[in-house]
């Protein structure tokens, strides 16, 4: 158990440090263009992001966690729609709200099948592009 707690914290930084390099492409392409398509990419992007979801819960085979999934691929649309239409501020609350779903995917909470590896990863991604969001549109 020892072995396996470590080997967990291992993959678990791991997945981090890679959510972290791996957010850092979106960010700099933004950073690139003029605002208005930076932020159409940056939608679209958490737009692909949400339906991975889908797989997932595709993958899972369990109606309940694939109408669950799709509830949260819909408010994600919902928020990154906001984001285009009203305020950037409504995007970066679309990556900040998905990575707390990616926080929530336990035992105890929603129940579809991800790889591990895949919350931490998906979380500090997340988080990164919201505050670099916030950040350059405020």
């Amino acid at each position: 158990p020892e072995c396996s707690s470590r080997a967990y914290r291992m993959n678990t930084a791991k997945a981090l440090a890679a959510g972290l390099i791996g957010a850092i492409a979106p960010v700099a392409a933004a950073s690139l263009l003029p605002k208005p398509p930076a932020l159409e990419l940056l939608a679209l992007v958490l737009t692909f992001i949400a339906a991975g979801y889908l797989g997932f819960a595709l993958a899972d085979g369990r109606k309940r966690e694939l109408l669950v999934e799709i509830g949260n691929i819909g408010l994600t649309l919902v928020l990154t729609a906001l984001g285009l239409w009203v305020g950037a501020v409504w995007l970066a609350a679309g990556y900040f709200a998905h990575g707390l779903w990616d926080a929530v995917h336990h035992p105890r909470g929603v129940q579809t099948k991800i790889p591990r590896w895949y919350v931490p990863f998906c979380l500090i991604y997340d988080w990164v592009v919201g505050a670099f969001i916030l950040l350059w549109w405020r």
